[in-house]
Formats: C-alpha cells, sequence, structure tokens
C-alpha cells in the first residue's frame, strides 16, 4: 500500500510508481535537452534505453554493442530490436501445413526512438567512472535511495506487470524478454503483435505521466500472431482426434486395436491435461477417478520438481473408466496370458502402475507406452513431436480467459513464491478445479465428449465399412 498509494520507496527491491515516473523525466530530460558535448548525456541516453527496452546496461557500454545488426534493427526510418523466443520452430512436417498452426511468427519487435538511437552512436561511450558518478548524482536529486542500475534494468517489467491496465508479467516476460529458466510459460502462448505493442504503448505512457517524451515512433506492426511455433489450431487438432479414432477403428486384429485404443487414450490424457508427454504417463496411485485430480510429476529427472495438481474433466474420466474397463475386459478374453493378467489386476487395484500401456513384440506381456511410440505409431496422421499437445493446451487456457497463476499450476510453469498453494495464495483447490470446466470446454471443442472406447469385438465388419465410407466423405 505504501508503494503503490503513498508512493514510498517501501521495498528495497523496487521503485515506488512515482520514482519510476520521476526517473524517466530526469532521463530523458537529459538524454534530449544537453548539449552532444556532455557526458551526463550519453550517460541518460544509455539508461534510458534500458528503462525503455530492458536491455541490460553492462552491454550497452560496450563499443559498437549498440546498433549492432544483430540486436538492433533498422527498417525504413523505424529501429527496433528483434528477439525470437526460438524454443519451439515448427517443423517440417509431411502432414502439417502452414494454416494449422496458431501463431505466424515466434518473433517480437520493440520499436525504438529514432532520434535516441542516432545520438548513442554518434556520442562517444562513457568511462565507467563517469557512469558512475551520473547514477549516484541522479539518486542524490531524485531522492530515491534505492536506486541502481538493476532497478532501472527492471522498470519496464515492474510497470507492464503491475501498473499497465490489462496487463500481467507473462506479458511483460515476453516484451522484455525474460530468458527461459525463468519464464518458461511465454514460449507456449498465443498474441496478437498488435496487443503487445498496445501494452507496450501503455506502459510507458504511464512512465511518460509528465507527456514530455514523443511517443509517436510507436506505430503498429503488420497484424499477425505471436507465440510458440509449436501450437496447432483448434480445428486442426479436432482434425486430428478424428483421424486417430478413425485409425483405430480400423484395426485389422485384436491386438492392433489394442495399441492403437492404447495410443488414442495416451492422446486423449495428454489433451485433457495438458501434462508433458513422457514416459510411462499416469501411475495409477496418481490418478483419483472419483475425485478426478491428478497428481502429476512430470520433471523426474530434473532438480526442480514439479508435483502439482490437474483437475480432471468428466469426458477424461469417463474416458480413462473405459479404458481401464477395455484392459478389464481384454484380461477376461486373454486369461492364459498370465504376465498381462497380473499388470492388468496391479492396475485395477490403483498400484504402482501406468494405466496406458502397449502389447510387447510378443504380446505376452504390457509395456508403458513412451512418447516415441506415439511418435511412430501415428506419424501418417501428425507427424510432429506429442509436445505439440502441451503448447496446444497452454494457448487454449489462455484463449479461454483462464487466470495466468492457474493455468502456470496446471502447466507446471510456476515460479517461486507464485506457487497457487503456496502460503502467499489466496487461491485454492478448488479454484484449479473449476479449470476441469475449461478443459470440459475444449473436449466438447474436439468432439472428445462423444467418441467412445469400443471392444475390438463390438466393431463388427459392417460397422467398420460404414466408418470407411463416413470418413471418405468428411
Amino acid at each position: 500500500m505504501s508503494q503503490r498509494n503513498l508512493a514510498l520507496n517501501s521495498n528495497t527491491r523496487l521503485l515506488s510508481l512515482a520514482g519510476y515516473q520521476a526517473l524517466f523525466a530526469a532521463l530523458n530530460q537529459d538524454a534530449s535537452t544537453l548539449p552532444e558535448s556532455e557526458t551526463d548525456k550519453t550517460c541518460a541516453g544509455i539508461l534510458l534505453l534500458s528503462m525503455i527496452t530492458g536491455l541490460p546496461v553492462k552491454p550497452l557500454l560496450i563499443l559498437g554493442y549498440i546498433g549492432h545488426p544483430g540486436i538492433f534493427n533498422l527498417e525504413g526510418k523505424k529501429y527496433y530490436i528483434k528477439h525470437s523466443l526460438g524454443i519451439t520452430d515448427k517443423s517440417t512436417s509431411q502432414t502439417l501445413l502452414e494454416n494449422d498452426y496458431e501463431n505466424t511468427f515466434d518473433t517480437i519487435k520493440v520499436p525504438l526512438p529514432l532520434w535516441l538511437i542516432d545520438d548513442l552512436l554518434a556520442c562517444e561511450l562513457p568511462l565507467k567512472e563517469d557512469f558512475t558518478a551520473y547514477l549516484a548524482a541522479l539518486r542524490s536529486s531524485l531522492g530515491l535511495p534505492y536506486l541502481s542500475v538493476n532497478r532501472i534494468e527492471t522498470a519496464l517489467h515492474v510497470v507492464l506487470s503491475r501498473y499497465t491496465p490489462d496487463c500481467h508479467a507473462h506479458i511483460a516476460d515476453i516484451i522484455c524478454r525474460t530468458p527461459a529458466p525463468h519464464a518458461p510459460a511465454m514460449y507456449y502462448s498465443s498474441h496478437t503483435s498488435e496487443e503487445l505493442m498496445a501494452h507496450y504503448k501503455s506502459a510507458l505512457c504511464i512512465l511518460n505521466s509528465n507527456s514530455d517524451f514523443d511517443l509517436t515512433y510507436i506505430t503498429a506492426w503488420h497484424k499477425y500472431t505471436v507465440g510458440s511455433g509449436f501450437a496447432l489450431k483448434i480445428e486442426t487438432v479436432c482434425d486430428i482426434v478424428n483421424e486417430i479414432k478413425y485409425w483405430t477403428d480400423q484395426s485389422s486384429n485384436d491386438e492392433e486395436h489394442f495399441n492403437r485404443t492404447s495410443i488414442f487414450v495416451w492422446f486423449v490424457f495428454c489433451l485433457l491435461t495438458g501434462v508433458r508427454p513422457n514416459n510411462g504417463l499416469g501411475k495409477m496411485y496418481d490418478i483419483d477417478l472419483d475425485m478426478g485430480w491428478l497428481l502429476i510429476n512430470d520433471k523426474p529427472v530434473k532438480k526442480v520438481k514439479s508435483d502439482r495438481l490437474i483437475p480432471l474433466c468428466p469426458t477424461l474420466v469417463r474416458h480413462l473408466i473405459d479404458y481401464r474397463n477395455y484392459l478389464i475386459d481384454y484380461q477376461a478374453k486373454h486369461q492364459l496370458k498370465h504376465d498381462i493378467s497380473t499388470t492388468i489386476d496391479d492396475i485395477r487395484l490403483g498400484n504402482d502402475e501406468a494405466l496406458l500401456k502397449l502389447l510387447s513384440a510378443s504380446v505376452n506381456t504390457l509395456k508403458d507406452i513412451k512418447r516415441g511410440d506415439a511418435y511412430h505409431m501415428t506419424k501418417d496422421v501428425i507427424d510432429a513431436n506429442p509436445y505439440w499437445t502441451r503448447h496446444f493446451v497452454r494457448t487454449q487456457l489462455e484463449k479461454h480467459g483462464v487466470q495466468l497463476p492457474l493455468i502456470n499450476t496446471v502447466i507446471g510453469h510456476e515460479k517461486s513464491r507464485q506457487e497457487v498453494l503456496g502460503r502467499f495464495s489466496s487461491s485454492s483447490k478448488a479454484d484449479i478445479k473449476r479449470v476441469s470446466l475449461i478443459f470440459e470446454q475444449i473436449a466438447g471443442q474436439l468432439g472428445l465428449n462423444i467418441i467412445e472406447i469400443k471392444n475390438y469385438f463390438k466393431l463388427s465388419r459392417i460397422e467398420r465399412r460404414h466408418m470407411g465410407v463416413d470418413h471418405a466423405h468428411r
């Protein structure tokens, strides 16, 4: 309250909004009005550039960094910095087309004032002592005892995440190029370039409380979607679901149908939870089908664990129950396969056993499904790493308006001290549980709420023939 309402510097890690505004006004005045011969002009310009972009100050003091074509770009009469999310490029898929993807680019552009870059390119870089002296004088004149280089570098992120209307830390991470270990969620999103620039301009308007800084250089880029190059459109995913279900129903024998059914349910599981599609997914003792919860730790080999709760929507619960019944039915029809029978008993009793299974090559034992199994078996339907399911879910939750803390909780992108069920949070399990309503909406959009798992023997040749005709006419 002291920071927000009274503008007091009560937080040693941050400045108050009034402090950021006073700092911005001082830097802008010095950078734009001091004579070119003044060292303070260059110092102010470097700090101002850092403040409006989030660029670290240290490299800005290196000769040749400002204006380097790998960081700064000139397009017509516009300067901008450009960075690529760069984690998940669109795959060269044999089954996916350009318009199947949710996002056009994964590149973020932040415009820069032409006058500021031209001035800095024309000036001689200050010595470290001059820079330190200017910062100390600025700290004293503004009465900001906590002013430091770090406070300046993080100013844009703070203003975006705390003071810009309808903005939040996720948007701030994208615009400020927060490194992946600190902001993994930014790589999964889908936003328009127009939306991001609107947030950016709003943040600078808040900093520019005296209206002395000319913001006319910020004009809308061509409108395109920005985010994960791996996220697929919901219409495309709906087609994929139907293709895999058709592929399952066209099985030529009982064993093939078992494996294809397992792979189909594996994809359903991933699409309605957003879990990392790791090997041996979904231990039975972590799945509560009665209450609709999944306890998950899908970073088994990482130092940073991700134990969390994911709500199970009614459609997914039905599919998992039907699949368990499918296993029991298979067990009854193959009683002489003792190893399979033992494994299914463990599944039925909720023991330490993954629910989703494939038949081994000998068809006498069951093995856990590996991500490579899911990819290779469905490559003719969807030629992409199954991790696309996670990117799809993360993007769809945001499109459905789920609050960012809940998305990060379900997906496993929580930051330290921001855990929904942590001691600093006012959220509850009930809030997480309500995300299942969104998963149910996604299930409906994908048609999973009307798809049933049938035993191979219940699919007569006539039924399969009709399915083939219907599929051809789609």
